[in-house]
């Protein structure tokens, strides 16, 4: 990929589902924590950029969030929204915009603290449940050939500094890593445009 690729999916729904992301990297890549916690940040919580600026200030989106995904060979960062139809512009330009920032200024030394509570919160969580806990052994053992405890990995996120975060977020957030998709009923948003335009100002 050496350029932004975006798509248009036509179909007739309530409102318009919208996906920025950009490639990020595979499940052996050290960077991947440093990755997880700028989700976390970008939009991981209630408290997280996309979710006040997006959702609470500008009214523009359902629901907003994003997410991390590794696998053997490649990964990814996204960020994703519902909204209406004629906010689609705005909120693609605005989830871009804190793309920037992130990778401009960085995250604030609070920010980085309450990702890692949240996120230390949210494996203890998880581990209330036998399914999950048998499934984290299963994927260390099949993936990674090494039963690392769940205390361990949380380490791994623990060491993750500042000056890492900012350093994944300019290594991932340029233009030939971005890709968008819009679901919608509309075919007139001119999105492929937009996510070129905008694109440029991520480079």
């Amino acid at each position: 990929q050496g350029a932004a690729r975006e798509s248009i999916f036509k179909k007739d729904t309530e409102q318009s589902h919208v996906i920025v992301g950009a490639r990020g990297y595979d499940m052996y890549d050290e960077r991947r924590f440093a990755l997880g916690l700028l989700s976390e940040i970008l939009g991981g919580t209630m408290s997280s950029r996309l979710f006040i600026e997006i959702r609470e200030r500008l009214g523009l989106s359902y629901y907003v969030q994003s997410g991390v995904e590794s696998y053997t060979d490649s990964g990814y960062l996204v960020a994703r929204a519902g909204v209406k139809h004629n906010n689609v512009k705005k909120t693609i330009e605005k989830i871009t915009e804190e793309f920037l920032k992130l990778k401009t200024h960085g995250p604030t030394e609070e920010e980085v603290v309450f990702a890692k509570d949240h996120l230390r919160g949210s494996l203890a969580l998880s581990f209330e449940s036998s399914d999950e806990i048998a499934q984290y052994y299963a994927d260390r053992e099949l993936f990674y050939n090494q039963l690392k405890t769940p205390e361990e990995l949380l380490k791994e996120f623990e060491k993750v500094t500042k000056n890492d975060i900012i350093k994944v977020a300019r290594d991932v957030f340029r233009t030939k890593n971005l890709n968008a998709t819009l679901v919608g009923p509309k075919d007139s948003l001119q999105f492929p445009s937009i996510i070129q335009q905008i694109s440029k100002r991520v480079s």
